[in-house]
């Protein structure tokens, strides 16, 4: 199958910093315009979606079904008169000597800062469900912290760390494995 630009330019950088996650990435599921990937140790109800345009998401799937986005790491890739590139979605866009130095410093970087912050930190998962079939969220907590003032509307609370995944048994290929030498 033919890899798309960023999934070629993620492979690169990923090899480069796979040891730099707390939760290396796992692939999970790899199209032609997108790919998708949990995190080894993580519950896998936690997907990555990177798309070949501009989309880097964090799911929180629930039921088989995209229940909530909890954050993203998108960019709009442009290239500018002097042949740099910048994110147009950029209050204060910052040009690049390359696409894929875009990519690594607006998508790539902030997304393992995430996985190692913000994920790293967290201990639950909650799944919210509005009333009467309504808004759905998803929210991480950290080991004591309170939900929010939404309680009635959760609909399932879980463990982050996945003891029974905590491997790479999840049923998907060990991406640094797979990447070209």
């Amino acid at each position: 199958m033919p890899v798309n630009f960023v999934r070629r330019s993620f492979d690169r950088w990923l090899g480069q910093n796979v040891s730099r996650f707390r939760h290396p990435p796992i692939i999970v599921e790899q199209r032609k315009n997108y790919f998708i990937f949990c995190f080894r140790g993580i519950t896998p109800r936690l997907r990555c979606f990177i798309g070949w345009k501009w989309r880097v998401e964090i799911h929180v799937m629930h039921d088989g079904d995209l229940w909530d986005i909890l954050t993203d790491f998108d960019l709009a890739e442009r290239r500018t008169a002097e042949g740099k590139y910048r994110c147009a979605f950029s209050i204060e866009p910052i040009d690049y000597a390359s696409r894929e130095a875009l990519w690594i410093c607006e998508s790539f970087e902030p997304l393992l800062s995430w996985v190692n912050e913000t994920l790293g930190e967290a201990d639950r998962l909650l799944i919210y469900r509005q009333p009467g079939g309504g808004a759905k969220c998803g929210e991480l907590l950290k080991e004591g912290e309170e939900p929010r003032e939404l309680s009635d509307w959760i609909v399932a609370t879980f463990r982050l760390v996945d003891p029974e995944k905590n491997s790479d048994r999840m049923h998907a290929t060990s991406w640094h494995a797979n990447l070209p030498k």
